[in-house]
Parts: structure tokens; C-alpha cells; sequence
């Protein structure tokens, strides 16, 4: 069985997030082991510098660095929309594969240009409203994590 690991900065907060979080896990249990890590924000100064913002960018990629296994997609608002059922076929070619772990990195809003240097992730068009200005390379480059374990969702 695939194991989906979904790495995000911050916990959710809301009590209705939590519970449709806990409804598709639950979902999801019959196809995939589902894992999320819910990694520490950064904590800034009330006005950071740009040294400051840099610093914690670079400690929150180093976190998200070391949870990343198996095939990485990186995702944010930024991205390049794409439709659900191209990232389903994405992830049952990556089972069929015999892929074991796929990690789905969620970034912050501008995460992806501040912490990549400039490329975007995907973004899937069914769940999240389109952005002004979306990106257009699938995978994100989170530092530390090889490009041969992404790939475009077509």
C-alpha cells in the first residue's frame, strides 16, 4: 500500500479544518497510509528585516527538507493549475509504478518564489481557486530534494 505524506508549516487551527482534514484521512485509509506532518513555523520579530525573513525561509526548507521521502510534489497557490484528475492519475501511475511514499509538500503563498528561487508548484484547479499569475513548472525546487522525483501532472 502507498503511504501519502503530506508535509505542511503550521497546524491547522480551525475545528471545522480539522475535522474534513480527519474525514478525508479517513477516506483516503482505503487506498493510501495517510501520514501528515504539521511542521513548527519560524517565529519572526514584529518587524522582520529581510535577513530575518531569509533565515527563517531557509530553517522552515531545512524542516521540510528532512520530512521529504520518495516522490516529492511541492504545492501552492502559485503553481501551474492542473485538474484533480490528472494529480489522481499522477499518484495511481506512481502506485502502479511501485512507487512506495509520495510526499505532497503544501508551501505557504509565495513560499515557492521566496524558498525556490523563483519556480512554482502545481496547483490542483478542483480544490483551490485560481491565482492571479500562476506559475508554470510543475515542482517546486524544495533545496536538498532531487528533481529526478518529480514530475509534471499531465
Amino acid at each position: 500500500m502507498m503511504q501519502v505524506r503530506l508535509v505542511t508549516v503550521g497546524k491547522l487551527k480551525e475545528q471545522y479544518l480539522r475535522e474534513a482534514c480527519a474525514e478525508y484521512a479517513k477516506r483516503i485509509g482505503r487506498f493510501a497510509k495517510l501520514q501528515i506532518l504539521e511542521l513548527e513555523e519560524a517565529r519572526l520579530p514584529e518587524n522582520p528585516g529581510e535577513k530575518e525573513i531569509a533565515q527563517a525561509l531557509e530553517a522552515e526548507a531545512s524542516a521540510i527538507e528532512k520530512a521529504c521521502a520518495g516522490y516529492v510534489i511541492a504545492l501552492c497557490i502559485e503553481g501551474k493549475q492542473q485538474k484533480s484528475e490528472a494529480f489522481a492519475g499522477l499518484l495511481t501511475r506512481l502506485g502502479v509504478q511501485g512507487q512506495g511514499t509520495v510526499t505532497l509538500v503544501f508551501l505557504r503563498a509565495g513560499g515557492a518564489d521566496q524558498a525556490a528561487g523563483g519556480s512554482a508548484a502545481v496547483h490542483v484547479g478542483d480544490d483551490l481557486p485560481p491565482s492571479a499569475g500562476t506559475g508554470d513548472a510543475a515542482g517546486a525546487a524544495i533545496p536538498g530534494v532531487s528533481d529526478s522525483g518529480r514530475g509534471e501532472i499531465s
